[in-house]
């Protein structure tokens, strides 16, 4: 069984997401207007985000630097004076802690404030002047050739120092340069060949160093720019979200309501017109005796008639906003799609011969049943034939076919040899609550959702529902349902000469010379 109900929620969980969803909207405009107020203020933003992200690194290896420090301050006693040495780290330690501080209150601030940045740029500064200072004590008071340890201190400070401070420009260049400019130097006074090349080799080192800090700040920069690009994305997606919620729960209230409204109007226009139909019938058929004058039993078969004509409509009204509210439940059994086309002739037989139309069936033998509700596709059949017999003049012909498709489904087609429609007005006869003012309203009145109601029923059983009409020589309605309907398949075999198929998927009608082919599918 096939349900097509609408879920709806109890009225608490209603409530609550109603009221999510109304204060979700209400948040994402503060956040965007967060936004749009950091867009005003251009790169301002971007320069205190990469402020930050400055001073995260530069904590995250603050551990690394006092390591660095107490490793490179206990190697230098080992050629220089204790004291010496501890004079020079205990200032260092200090300038490290300072920027440290600097470092952890600009990590929580969300400006790029001057004063910020020169301070962090100084003390940057100032311990790479430490560094440099250290090479100096050990290029002048070391007991031992300080080419090594002078290399080596140069290449991990410089190296380290400006990596970390990628994120900003002046503090890297702040924090490798004195140690660079201290090395080459000092090498260069040394004077021997392989001291100047030591001084090539740390100045290649430094530019080296600046050169991917300044490529590590282009991606740092780009990361950051893409990130609050997505954060304003995604606060988009999240108000619009939030407003797709507000009106689908909106929607599903405006159904249930219409469903509630339906179900009253089912009751209180069924109940008296089934009065009037059953009181006018019983003053026509003069059950209860004579009428005195016979103008008045015609007024009771003029009241039957106009009573039968509006429960009519009321019924196709209701049955059609049940299948477009999708509260329609197919109740799928066999159905032998020759028999329900027989039943369907029998009950407009009578119809057809008040308007002097020669009304016949044609069917290929031995058709196995369709898994189909039978309710359904009767009255679709039936709706098919009503408009037949309406559109066609006295002495026409109306005719219908039931055979194999070309895929090995199954189809029934209503051929008339009426007016026909012209191309342009044959769309809107598919649609609900429209009429056709040249074709329908000229034939007899009528709702206008008898199509509409056969393309819901289609829809229903993933079949194809298609029009094709000439003008001057007649209409042709087909519906096809699919191979997967159809309980004991056949293999595809090639047409009979004496029966038409129709393919379930193409599902064009033959046109003929000059005919208006307008095909209205209507598939699940």
């Amino acid at each position: 069984m096939q349900s097509l109900d609408v879920p709806v929620g109890d009225d608490q969980s209603r409530a609550m997401s109603d009221a999510g969803a109304e204060q979700r909207p209400a948040a994402a405009d503060g956040v965007r207007g967060l936004k749009a107020l950091t867009a005003t203020s251009g790169s301002a933003a971007l320069e205190a985000a990469l402020l930050q992200d400055y001073a995260r690194t530069r904590l995250r290896g603050i551990a690394v630097t006092v390591a660095m420090l107490l490793s490179a301050g206990i190697a230098a006693t080992f050629v220089m004076p204790p004291l010496l040495v501890a004079l020079w780290i205990a200032p260092a330690l200090l300038l490290h802690g300072g920027l440290a501080a600097l470092c952890a209150m600009a990590a929580t601030s969300t400006a790029s404030a001057p004063p910020a940045r020169i301070g962090l740029v100084a003390l940057e500064a100032a311990c790479g002047l430490a560094w440099a200072i250290l090479l100096g004590l050990l290029a002048t008071r070391a007991n031992v050739d300080p080419a090594i340890p002078l290399l080596a201190i140069a290449l991990v400070a410089a190296a380290y120092g400006t990596s970390r401070a990628a994120s900003l420009p002046a503090a890297s260049f702040a924090a490798g340069a004195p140690i660079t400019l201290t090395a080459v130097t000092l090498f260069a006074m040394r004077g021997a060949p392989v001291d100047l090349a030591l001084a090539a080799l740390c100045l290649a080192s430094g530019i080296g160093c600046l050169a991917h800090a300044s490529r590590l700040h282009a991606t740092r920069r780009a990361l950051l720019s893409s990130d609050r690009t997505n954060d304003r994305l995604t606060t988009d997606l999240d108000a619009a979200r939030a407003k797709t919620t507000k009106a689908l729960r909106a929607a599903e209230e405006a159904n249930l309501a219409r469903s509630r409204f339906l179900a009253t109007m089912n009751h209180e226009l069924r109940t008296p017109l089934n009065a009037i139909l059953g009181f006018s019938e019983v003053m026509k058929d003069e059950v209860l005796g004579p009428m005195g004058n016979r103008t008045y039993r015609d007024y009771a078969s003029d009241i039957h008639a106009s009573g039968g004509h509006l429960l009519s409509l009321v019924t196709e009204i209701l049955e059609l906003s049940g299948f477009e509210a999708g509260r329609y439940e197919l109740r799928e059994e066999p159905v032998q799609l020759t028999r329900l086309a027989q039943d369907c002739e029998a009950f407009v037989r009578s119809r057809a011969e008040s308007r002097a139309l020669q009304l016949t069936l044609a069917a290929e033998p031995d058709l196995p049943p369709l898994l189909a509700d039978a309710r359904a596709t009767r009255q679709a059949v039936i709706n098919l034939l009503s408009n037949a017999i309406k559109f066609t003049q006295p002495g026409g012909e109306v005719e219908i076919l039931v055979g194999w498709t070309a895929g090995g489904g199954q189809y029934v087609s209503v051929r008339d040899s009426g007016r026909g429609i012209p191309a342009d007005e044959l769309r809107g006869l598919i649609s609900a609550f429209e009429a056709n003012e040249s074709s329908i309203r000229r034939a007899e009145q009528g709702s206008g959702m008898g199509l509409a109601i056969v393309k819901a029923i289609a829809r229903l059983h993933a079949a194809a529902f298609e029009l094709c009409s000439t003008v001057g020589r007649g209409t042709e309605a087909t519906l096809c349902f699919p191979r997967e309907r159809v309980m004991e398949p056949r293999a595809v075999a090639l047409p009979r000469a004496d029966i038409r198929i129709v393919s379930p998927i193409i599902a064009e009608p033959a046109a003929t010379s000059g005919a208006e082919v307008v095909p209205l599918r209507s598939t699940g």
